[in-house]
């Protein structure tokens, strides 16, 4: 009889044990997560060293905005870096501009910073963002602290002065310009 009562009770305390583990298991729930978190996405490019650069003139003579300000940031070349070509005759002592288009290939708007370091005694360049009306002309602003919306394009004006050389001198451009975008 005791061993029935022992059998008993060890069925007894296995059937709680196993009720308990089943509403544990019950209560006790896994996930796991997956997924991507997707950033901003920002990234600037220029027409510099192509086509949709314009012609280096002297300062102040260029009066329309060029091509590439009505073009899509998406049809502009991914570049990083691009060689601005003022010319091998420049005149000494001299204004020159240049237009080309700064494009915002990301889907999230940004600013513009601009750097410019390294330039030869008496060099200097200046970047302004260039906007055009049709009865007020060209206007310009400092590129420096301009803003891009995703996708969107800006026209900038290089300006360039160029250094006094001497009599049968020549003075190489050093200058070198960073845009960044933030």
């Amino acid at each position: 009889m005791q061993t029935r009562r022992k059998m008993a009770a060890i069925i007894a305390v296995v059937s709680l044990v196993a009720m308990i583990s089943g509403v544990s298991a019950m209560l006790n729930v896994s996930v796991t997560n997956i997924g991507q978190v997707v950033g901003q996405t920002k990234e600037l490019t220029t027409t510099i060293g192509t086509s949709a650069q314009g012609t280096v003139q002297v300062f102040g003579t260029g009066t329309i905005l060029p091509a590439c300000a009505t073009a899509a940031a998406t049809s502009f070349a991914d570049v990083a870096t691009a060689t601005l070509n003022w010319g091998t005759s420049l005149a000494s002592n001299t204004d020159y501009e240049v237009f080309f288009c700064l494009g915002n290939i990301g889907t999230s708007a940004g600013v513009v910073h601009v750097s410019t370091t390294g330039q030869a005694a008496g060099e200097t360049e200046v970047f302004e963002q260039a906007q055009g009306g049709v009865l007020s002309g060209l206007t310009y602003s400092p590129c420096d602290g301009a803003s891009i919306s995703g996708l969107g394009v800006i026209s900038v004006r290089g300006h360039l002065h160029t250094p006094t050389a001497g009599l049968n001198g020549v003075i190489s451009l050093t200058g070198k310009t960073t845009f960044t975008f933030s």
